[in-house]
């Protein structure tokens, strides 16, 4: 191996425990396999303890290119441009398109955020009622108290939920006209999608 504490590359990593000394100190090497599948069989054809890095995977050719792909292998859809990339990023928002569940583009479940807006109706005529007072989601896994999504104006990531954004923007523009009688509140209920 040519570093402690670097990264592992595939198939091996190093680490150390207990003391560490100079190179004619060490009495032992262990090998340890996480979650090994079957009865793996571990055999060591060649050792060489060394204090110059010679494992021919660091060498400086790179191993991954510019869109974070591992370089030495191949596989199925792998991007070679910028196109592929954008292509293939089209077609997973193809694939999860939000139509099919009734879930909002920014997340949440449309169904549920139209019924939770039918409860604040009875609040339109508050004076106290000012706007939204969450800014963002908390963050995943959530809060402990169980409310963990669909109460914020963004999400984790920092992208509006465009539903709640726009309803927003409509219902803050009104807000002082309702508030101070010149305008009325609307007596609608909020429309399902």
């Amino acid at each position: 191996m040519a570093a402690i504490g670097q990264k592992g590359m595939p198939g091996y990593g190093l680490g150390f425990s207990g003391s560490v000394g100079t190179i004619n100190q060490v009495d032992s090497i262990g090998f340890l396999m996480d979650k090994p599948i079957g009865s793996p069989v571990l055999e060591i054809r060649n050792l060489r303890l060394t204090m110059t890095p010679e494992d021919s995977v660091l060498s400086p050719v790179p191993l991954v290119d510019e869109f974070e792909q591992w370089i030495p292998a191949e596989w199925a859809g792998k991007a070679a441009a910028a196109e592929d990339l954008q292509a293939a990023w089209n077609e997973e928002d193809k694939a999860l398109r939000t139509d099919r569940f009734k879930v909002s583009e920014y997340g949440g479940y449309l169904e549920t955020r139209a019924a939770a807006a039918r409860q604040c109706e009875p609040l339109r005529n508050d004076p106290f009622l000012l706007g939204y007072f969450v800014g963002n989601e908390p963050p995943w896994p959530g809060r402990g108290d169980g409310e963990n999504y669909n109460i914020g104006m963004v999400d984790v990531t920092d992208r509006p939920y465009r539903d709640l954004v726009d309803a927003a923007r409509e219902t803050h523009a009104r807000l002082y006209e309702i508030h101070s009688g010149k305008t009325a509140p609307v007596d609608r209920m909020a429309k399902i999608q």
